[in-house]
């Protein structure tokens, strides 16, 4: 007999229909015990049924510690291995609740719960691990990240009569147990120490840690739009009264910390670069912390009414410099040399600028020069071109001093080699700056010689300046 005789056979029909009704009174049981089964979980009787067993109880408490732990690590608040633990914890239990209570419809509420709760912490766990928020937490890192940077005031205002330096958190810096930022912590303490050298005279100097969005500014690429940042912090500085910024990143792969200074001031009011980084080893120690603070000292020179006071601040700082400046460590990272020797220029022309005599400024000349020899135009081209510009305003200095036009003609050749790199397209305003630097010791040259040449190259340089130095900026 064949198979399609077997089918037409009346034994055969019988036994398909016979598989079609009871296919579809599974179908009608499935559909009903699901009907049940949602009913009763929104019926008193159903929450009466899971909170009166013991399975349901501890569910419920699970679940409810596991978003407690969920929402506290996604504001930073705890670590992400706490609801880690919950997620997993919960995971095993719903196994339990489903072998324990097996056929249970009621029971299968703490069952459903569990599962919910497993998909909700693997998926932010997942989502702060591919994010790299674990430990700052997903949510205040998103604020941070798409909030306005500069939206937010300080916790503690400036109190206005002293010079305030405002300290944002630095970018990688990675937290520990105890402190959340822990380099910022360090930068922040070493300088309140620095500060305080002198017991016998007291700084006018305060220290404030920024709002957490202000990391915002100074992640990622924002050197690409640096000019427009540094407006920004500016307006922000003076919107809170405070007048230099301090902010910067860890270099992990060098144990290296990247800072740079940020003057309130109008960016025209100088000829030195007040926005320059930079490099201290991780946990620096209090000789290396000097580099820092003669870089804060040298950059509130601007907003010093006593003239003198600056000095004061500063001639502590380079008496701490000056040995670790002669006999630098041979093993230290290029850029922090160059940094040392950067910092102890500054502080050496600021002092210079003060004095009758010139030994201060030919001593800040030779320190320039030694730091061009660690930031060199190969390396770090951008750096090479600030020490250019600073070593330039040096030579003018000690050029309008003297009788002779040598310092002039070596301060407007390092002038031209800055803006070699400091280029219009690159750094605008840096460029600008250099720009009337160049115009300003053109003039004085020009001033000294009986043609007109100089003054014309001087009038050009002011004309180019004026072009980035508008009056909307």
């Amino acid at each position: 007999m064949t198979d399609s005789e077997v089918k037409a056979s009346p034994e055969g029909i019988s036994s398909n229909r016979e598989e079609v009704i009871a296919t579809k009174k599974r179908n009608i049981h499935y559909r009903t015990w699901l009907t049940r089964f949602l009913v009763k979980m929104f019926q008193k009787e159903g929450a009466k049924a899971v909170l009166t067993r013991p399975w349901g109880i501890v569910t419920i408490l699970l679940v409810t510690l596991g978003v407690a732990a969920d929402l506290s690590s996604l504001q930073g608040a705890v670590p992400q291995m706490v609801f880690v633990i919950a997620f997993i914890s919960t995971l095993i239990f719903s196994g339990i609740v489903f072998f324990r209570l097996k056929g249970c419809q009621v029971c299968t509420v703490p069952l459903v719960v569990s599962l919910a709760g497993c998909v909700v912490f693997g998926g932010i766990a997942a989502a702060q691990a591919a994010t790299g928020t674990e430990d700052k937490g997903l949510i205040r890192t998103a604020t941070t990240l798409y909030s306005d940077p500069f939206g937010k005031d300080l916790p503690e205002a400036c109190t206005g009569d002293r010079i305030c330096v405002v300290v944002v958190p630095l970018v990688d810096d990675e937290p520990t147990d105890n402190v959340e930022f822990p380099q910022t912590s360090h930068v922040t303490a070493s300088l309140a120490e620095l500060f305080g050298l002198d017991p016998d005279q007291p700084v006018a100097i305060e220290l404030r840690q920024a709002p957490i969005s202000l990391l915002k500014a100074f992640m990622g690429d924002w050197d690409d739009n640096a000019g427009a940042t540094r407006t920004a912090a500016r307006d922000w500085l003076s919107q809170q009264n405070a007048q230099v910024l301090v902010h910067g990143r860890v270099i992990r792969q060098d144990q290296t910390l990247e800072l740079s200074v940020l003057s309130a001031g109008d960016a025209a009011g100088t000829r030195y670069n007040l926005t320059e980084k930079v490099y201290l080893p991780t946990d620096f120690t209090e000789d290396f912390g000097g580099v820092l603070a003669a870089d804060i000292a040298a950059s509130v020179d601007e907003f010093l009414n006593a003239g003198s006071y600056v000095g004061d601040v500063l001639e502590p700082i380079v008496a701490a410099l000056a040995p670790l400046n002669n006999s630098l460590p041979e093993n230290l990272p290029p850029e922090v040399r160059g940094s040392v020797r950067q910092s102890y220029a500054n502080s050496l022309s600021t002092l210079g600028e003060r004095e009758s005599g010139t030994a201060r400024l030919e001593a800040a000349v030779v320190a320039y020069r030694l730091a061009l020899e660690e930031r060199t135009r190969e390396r770090v081209p951008l750096d090479w071109a600030m020490t250019q510009n600073n070593l330039g305003a040096v030579l003018r200095t000690l050029g309008e001093r003297e009788s002779g036009t040598a310092r002039l003609q070596e301060a407007i050749s390092a002038y031209h080699l800055a803006l070699e790199e400091w280029t219009r397209e690159r750094v605008p305003l840096d460029w600008a700056m250099t720009q009337n630097n160049l115009g300003t010791v053109l003039w004085n040259l020009g001033e000294r010689e009986s043609d007109t040449a100089r003054l014309q190259e001087a009038v050009a340089a002011y004309r180019l300046a004026l072009e980035e130095w508008t009056r909307e900026r």
